[in-house]
């Protein structure tokens, strides 16, 4: 890390200070969250680096679903384009520069259910409709050690409103580019022991042309005018929740959520998806003598999840050139069906002085995942599709997870906390079957697999003064590849990933140092991470020229965030953050191109400013966004054009943009608001895809969505 930008990131923050105002005591001291210790703790008293999304902040903020929110989340790297606008499968967050492009390396929840998809990993964010959320809590740095496989960098929880007195909601609005939402919440029974909520959220919109005219993907000629289409997007969710409470040491809750998407058309013709998710899930809390809780959580999950794939029809003899071009056509589908289901029970105490709280648990998580694919072939220069045997039928497998784990909260003195931290782990593979293969895998029935893990965490946090507090930690996380890592192999525009039923697990060592200062009304803090992932899992071409999921050595990462909040005069307050990030790999056998290179997907630099203004009935925001450039692949590619000559990271850049997003809301009363966002203001038009399996895709231009909102 370079002195001079981490002296420009203390300087700024060293700026806002001096502009700070008496400070509000109510003023989110009061806040609470769960995430980084699995116990109700206040925000300024977590010994981790956390960051609290408010239900006010997500309605101010322009975007479809909550992955537009987070992408102003310092230190979290998601797609910079949005979930309706990307095929489901390419939605993998992470966190302090350890990103994926084939898994996800952050454990997402809806109250403490994992949403992550069992199977490949990803996330849908439309699962989450924003009327829903209350807030997201956004834990940095490894989080197994409490959550398990996924949270090798962060965990990311996703907190649902809780009803309060009986109410009944409806949000409508409509935007450019064929765009329309409709939120209906309700809480039809109401008393002090039983709250019904009902919810139904529905999604649409028709999106832009991402290609832009004679674009080409790289290492490929460019596509005639109108080859390829806009990416529509729609979804649906209906949920109904209880909640209740048999007396005053017990409590809890039952939901049930149907949730639909699908992407009628995307990019090439013919490309679609469909998925369909079942949700049941419950929560008992039984509070003990002595200052003991008990929780108890369960959840399933089944998902049915249909894609349709092209390629394109090109003579594959040799080097292609424009005459060999043809058109796309259906080259598989795939359709997989889903069961996730698991649980947890944890115990809580409040001990004594020095030992202010232990926790200790359990958990299980069990997946299971089939899935069937139709292969076609095509000749070129010709208009009929066959089937293609070889490539078509079942495979899939499944995978169990066991974790013991505890955590205590030990003061030593007054102002210095302690918090160690152990999970004791098992992963299960088994019924594992490949259809499709290349070395070092082999098709057909896979080997049962069991993997132990022990991680770790040691957390502190010193209160040096009434103003500045202090925090640590280092630790260990542990992340299991997916049962599409092993045994899926995929197929699209000629481009195959194949899996790889031998991939080790991911191991992360990190380390981090920080502070949180609050001086009168001003908020700031500091973190220096740095990260190493073993064994990291990304697919690479081995020496035959097969592109397979592989373990492809260690990557570093290692990085600061400063962020700032403060008052500028009644009414009007400020943002400002910067996060600098510097992720590589250190250590690749048999892959030199990838050495040295900043992993694909994470910018080095990344900021954000706003202001917002509140009085009477009105409030506005202004967002300011900055990512420098960055890459949708590591290593070398294949050149369709010109085989002999591969293509580096550098043909692959995904533009560095500066966007301002703006919203506007006015209530007329306490029933009745109109709200006005509008996106990317200035309308800049970048590249925000570049991943080589289409040609470079256009980041969203400007949006704008209006509507109403009624409470009764």
């Amino acid at each position: 890390m370079r002195k001079a930008e981490l002296l420009l990131a203390l300087g700024v923050i060293g700026m806002a200070q001096a502009q700070a105002q008496e400070k509000d005591p109510a003023r989110t001291l009061g806040e609470v969250v769960v995430t980084a210790t699995r116990d109700e703790r206040t925000l300024t008293e977590v010994p981790a680096s956390v960051t609290v999304v408010s239900r006010e902040q997500i309605r101010a903020t322009p975007g479809d679903s909550i992955d537009d929110v987070l992408r102003t989340v310092l230190g979290l790297e998601m797609t910079v384009m949005s979930a309706a606008q990307l095929h489901p499968t390419s939605s993998f967050p992470s966190m302090l520069g350890t990103k994926n492009a084939i898994t996800s390396h952050v454990l997402v929840m809806v109250d403490g259910v994992p949403i992550n998809d069992a199977y490949e990993g990803f996330v849908q964010w439309n699962r989450v409709p924003k009327e829903n959320v209350e807030r997201v809590e956004i834990v940095r740095g490894g989080g197994a050690t409490l959550w398990g496989t996924y949270a090798l960098g962060g965990v990311i929880n996703i907190i649902t409103r809780t009803p309060e007195r009986p109410e009944v909601s409806a949000e409508a609005g409509a935007g450019r580019f064929g765009t329309y939402r409709a939120d209906l919440y309700g809480t039809p029974v109401y008393s002090d022991r039983f709250k019904l909520s009902l919810s139904y959220n529905r999604f649409n919109t028709d999106s832009y042309n991402q290609v832009a005219s004679g674009a080409a993907t790289p290492g490929f000629f460019a596509r005639p005018s109108g080859f390829f289409q806009r990416t529509s997007f729609n979804s649906q969710n209906l949920q109904a929740a209880a909640h209740f409470s048999l007396d005053a040491s017990l409590t809890g809750l039952v939901r049930m959520t149907l949730h639909n998407n699908a992407q009628p058309q995307f990019v090439l013709v013919p490309m679609s998806t469909d998925q369909n998710i079942e949700n049941l899930d419950a929560q008992l809390v039984k509070r003990l003598d002595a200052g003991a809780k008990l929780t108890f959580t369960a959840f399933r999950n089944d998902g049915v999840f249909r894609t349709f794939n092209a390629s394109y029809n090109d003579n594959p003899g040799g080097i292609v050139t424009p005459a060999d071009q043809g058109e796309p056509f259906l080259s598989n589908n795939h359709r997989a069906h889903t069961t996730d289901w698991g649980g947890s029970a944890v115990w809580t105490r409040r001990v004594s002085a020095l030992i202010e709280t232990l926790t200790m648990g359990v958990d299980l998580r069990q997946i299971e995942a089939r899935e069937h694919v139709d292969s076609f072939t095509r000749v070129f220069g010709t208009p009929v599709s066959v089937p293609d045997p070889v490539n078509t039928g079942d495979f899939g497998g499944s995978q169990r997870f066991y974790g013991l784990f505890a955590q205590a909260s030990v003061f030593p003195t007054s102002k210095l906390e302690l918090s160690p931290s152990l999970r004791l782990q098992r992963w299960s593979n088994y019924d594992g079957v490949v259809l499709q293969a290349v070395a070092p895998g082999t098709p057909g029935a896979q080997g049962a697999r069991s993997v132990d893990d022990l991680s770790a965490r040691l957390s502190a946090r010193l209160e040096a003064s009434s103003t500045l507090a202090l925090r640590a930690a280092i630790y260990k996380s542990f992340n299991a590849p997916t049962l599409d890592n092993l045994y899926r192999t995929f197929s699209a525009n000629g481009f195959t990933i194949f899996s790889n039923p031998n991939l080790n697990p991911e191991r992360l060592y990190g380390a981090e140092a920080g502070f949180d200062l609050a001086a009168g009304a001003s908020k700031s803090s500091v973190l220096l991470f740095a990260n190493t992932v073993h064994d990291y899992i990304a697919f690479a071409a081995d020496a035959g020229g097969n592109f397979v999921n592989q373990n492809l050595g260690r990557t570093e990462s290692a990085g600061l965030i400063a962020s700032t909040d403060f008052p500028v005069s009644r009414g009007l307050s400020g943002h400002l953050g910067y996060g600098l990030t510097r992720a590589r790999v250190v250590d690749s056998p048999g892959h030199p191109d990838w050495v040295g290179e900043q992993l694909a997907y994470v910018p080095r630099h990344k900021g954000d400013a706003s202001m917002t203004f509140q009085q009477g009935k009105t409030r506005s925001s202004i967002i300011l966004r900055y990512a420098s450039k960055t890459y949708g692949v590591n290593g070398q590619q294949f050149n369709a054009i010109n085989p002999g000559v591969p293509l580096t990271q550098g043909s692959f850049t995904q533009d560095a943009a500066i966007l301002v997003d703006a919203s506007y809301r006015y209530a007329f009363d306490k029933q009745h608001e109109a709200f006005v966002s509008v996106g990317n203001l200035f309308n800049r038009r970048y590249v925000a895809n570049n991943d080589a399996f289409a040609p470079p895709l256009l980041g969203a231009p400007r949006t704008i969505f209006g509507g109403m909102r009624i409470n009764l």
